[in-house]
């Protein structure tokens, strides 16, 4: 269950393997992860313009792509979102030009992202749980979204992605292990035109509740697992609230 005291920061990255500033993006946001926990920070790392350069283990894909572009127009990377309304690009200016005066500056500037929206009293809850079915590869998804307050916007998304981490590597960047690397998108078979399901919640108690049966490509996805499932408004792409939930066997 997400936490009804505080907004989880959902971190969004854009990055790719041949991005020496990435480097530093992701160890900032690994320790961040590991320091805070899920209840304050998640993250996704989009990987573009990297398909060709390695089939297997496929750490860009499409979706990344049309993610990127949905979310900003300068495709600069690293950039990072921070519950789909404030950025950093690159690495911010410093003094020290040392990787660990960049690593100390770009850390700074994303915990106080994270504080800016963990200070935000979440306006509804997200409660799920994914739990294997009938085979090693079937899940079921169990959530809902219950509005805490009355909620004024009207394009809300409920988004789920899977997210794949520990996965070995080498990038030409450095780079041996990346991690809360963008999988897919998880939805209904029937949803075609939105990434995710869309909802509606408008007075204090409204409540989105579903069951949603989701295969596991578990030949190309064998690392650790988790999905990260967030509601944001997609007219000003305000992320209301995230959770992280891990696979249950």
């Amino acid at each position: 269950m997400s936490p009804s005291g505080n907004t989880v920061t959902v971190t969004e990255l854009f990055t790719a393997i041949w991005c020496l500033g990435c480097t530093i993006s992701h160890s900032a946001i690994d320790e961040i992860y590991k320091e805070y926990g899920r209840d304050k920070f998640v993250a996704i790392e989009y990987y573009v313009d990297s398909t060709a350069d390695h089939p297997y283990p496929r750490l860009s894909c499409q979706e990344s792509w049309e993610r990127m572009k949905w979310c900003m127009s300068d495709k600069g990377i690293p950039t990072a979102f921070f519950n789909g309304t404030d950025y950093l690009k690159s690495v911010p200016n410093m003094d020290d030009d040392s990787y660990e005066g960049k690593m100390a500056a770009m850390k700074k500037s994303y915990i106080g992202m994270m504080e800016k929206h963990n200070a935000i009293v979440p306006s509804l809850q997200i409660w799920a749980t994914c739990k294997q079915k009938d085979s090693a590869d079937n899940y079921t998804i169990s959530l809902s979204v219950k509005a805490l307050d009355e909620i004024s916007y009207s394009s809300l998304m409920l988004n789920m992605a899977l997210v794949e981490s520990n996965i070995e590597f080498e990038a030409i960047n450095g780079d041996k292990i990346h991690n809360h690397v963008f999988r897919e998108w998880i939805k209904p078979s029937e949803i075609k035109d939105t990434i995710g399901i869309p909802i509606t919640l408008n007075k204090t108690g409204d409540i989105y509740k579903t069951d949603l049966p989701f295969h596991l490509n578990a030949d190309l996805y064998k690392k650790e697992l988790s999905i990260i499932l967030f509601v944001q408004d997609m007219e000003t792409k305000t992320i209301l609230q995230g959770l992280e939930i891990q696979l249950q066997k």
